[in-house]
This record gives C-alpha cells, structure tokens and sequence, in this order.
C-alpha cells in the first residue's frame, strides 16, 4: 500500500493517507486516513453481521413454520383416527 501526506475525505484532516478504490464520490477513488479506513471496516462489518444475523434468524423462522405446520397435520390425522 502506498501512504502518502493528503488530506482525508472524511475527516478533511491532513494526515498520512491511501488510496482506496471505494468509488463514493466520483471516478477518482477515496484518499482516507487509517482511523478512517478502521471505520469504513467497521461499519462494512457491521453491516455483514447484521444481515447474517437477519438470514438465520428467517431460515429459523421459517423452520418454525414448516414444524408448526407438520405437527397441526399430525395432530389432524390423530382426530381422524380417533373418529
């Protein structure tokens, strides 16, 4: 990675900066800091963790549901049975 002396574009503080090839704003990249770059991370991160956690909590319900139906079936055919 190159480092260099810029100035952040998020931040807009002089510092030691990298080129980043995160298109936000326009064609030319994003020039961020290190505290910056940890943040970008972060917030990507957080927003993975709160999408698998969204995922597994519909595969959970969804598996509720399927049970739920199997055992009202079940339940159903018991009462035939008992009839």
């Amino acid at each position: 990675m190159c480092y260099h002396e810029g100035v952040c574009m998020m931040c807009l503080e002089t510092k030691t900066v990298r080129h980043v090839n995160l298109y936000i704003v326009g064609s030319e990249g994003l020039t961020i800091c290190s505290v910056c770059d940890l943040k970008i991370r972060e917030f990507i991160a957080d927003r993975r963790r709160e999408a698998q956690s969204e995922k597994l909590e519909s595969a959970k319900r969804k598996r509720r549901e399927e049970k739920g139906i199997a055992e009202h079936v079940v339940k159903q055919k018991e009462k035939v049975l008992i009839d």
